[in-house]
């Protein structure tokens, strides 16, 4: 099967996935929060102890699921004098990590804190 991405969703992906077919689809580059800085790859997420990891070693929560099943980690204060926050964050509350919701669904199937972050749709 050939398809356009550019008429892609999240729950699409899903459900060709879950019908056996074999996705091959160039996904857009990476966006990052800082020029050469850190991006959503970087971040160990376990969805099974609702967690995200920043490279510095940092935890914070995921929040709850939002209706599009994305989750929300903000990582807060323990930005303030973290030495890779120059990589990271530009903003005075620290870094919020948007994941969506294929990457917590693929890292589910792994064991928490060995699955990394996919890129979003």
């Amino acid at each position: 099967m050939l398809g356009d991405s550019a008429y892609d969703s999240v729950d699409l992906r899903m459900r060709l996935e879950a019908d056996g077919h074999t996705l091959v689809i160039k996904p857009p580059p990476i966006q990052q929060a800082v020029p050469g800085g850190f991006t959503i790859d970087d971040f160990r997420i376990g969805p099974a102890a609702g967690t995200a990891t920043c490279p510095a070693g940092h935890t914070a929560n995921l929040g709850q699921v939002t209706a599009d099943g994305a989750r929300t980690s903000q990582f807060k204060r323990v930005c303030t004098d973290c030495p890779l926050r120059e990589r990271c964050t530009t903003s005075k509350s620290g870094r919020t990590l948007n994941v969506p919701r294929t990457t917590t669904a693929a890292a589910s199937t792994s064991t928490p804190f060995e699955a990394t972050a996919l890129s979003p749709l």
